[in-house]
């Protein structure tokens, strides 16, 4: 009888020895599997925090990009815009010059002005006395008569300011044809021809005043 209450105690003892074993084991296990969490949530932790840098330093670099682009389109832009701005101006003014081209040579006394000025700078310049023809254009005769006036038409006004110079030298002033253009002077000895046509004046003008024109341009708009 003394034996059984040994057996159970024995028993007893084996099964707390297996309990302890298995609580050790699993608390040992418990830990293990905490510890694995812990180096997979930081190494979770530590990737994502590198993702990030990456993403933050990938977007700062695409700012930047972004910003000098914008930058240097806004650059070509405003250039464009003075290019045309300088353009349109430049144009603007040639074709201001043409226009008052065109008025002065629809307009009597300028164009008297004009002709008579060129005839005397040739007479100066010309020692010998050589015949000068001067034709005008149909159309500057017809926009340069006055209705009211007959007798004052540009033919008979230059008439009397060149009467002088006429009798020193052979000048013969007419009318061209359809297609004469302007007023041509004519040298007839020389074989030389000064056009005086809208065209030419308007050219020579602006061959002098354009250079000067673009430069007072850049002073003024940059």
């Amino acid at each position: 009888m003394s034996d059984e209450p040994q057996s159970a105690q024995g028993v007893e003892q084996f099964i707390q020895q297996l309990r302890d074993k298995g609580v050790e084991t699993g608390q040992r296990e418990a830990d293990r599997l905490v510890e694995e969490a812990r180096k997979m949530a930081l190494e979770i932790v530590q990737k994502a925090n590198g993702e990030a840098d990456e993403m933050k330093a990938k977007i700062k670099k695409d700012i930047e990009q972004d910003k000098a682009a914008s930058e240097a389109a806004l650059k070509l832009a405003f250039r464009d815009t003075v290019l045309r701005l300088k353009s349109e101006i430049t144009s603007r003014f040639a074709a201001q010059v043409k226009n008052l081209v065109s008025e002065t040579m629809h307009d009597r006394e300028s164009l008297l002005a004009l002709i008579l000025e060129v005839v005397r700078e040739i007479l100066t310049k010309d020692i010998e006395t050589q015949p000068i023809e001067i034709l005008i254009s149909p159309e500057i005769i017809r926009g340069t008569e006055f209705s009211e006036h007959p007798q004052a038409d540009l033919l008979s006004t230059l008439t009397q300011q060149l009467s002088s110079a006429m009798l020193r030298q052979e000048i013969e002033i007419k009318v061209g044809g359809d297609h004469t253009e302007g007023i041509r002077i004519r040298l007839i000895d020389k074989d030389l021809e000064i056009e005086l046509t809208e065209q030419t004046i308007s050219d020579l003008l602006l061959k002098h005043v354009l250079p000067r024109f673009r430069a007072r341009l850049e002073g003024m708009v940059r």
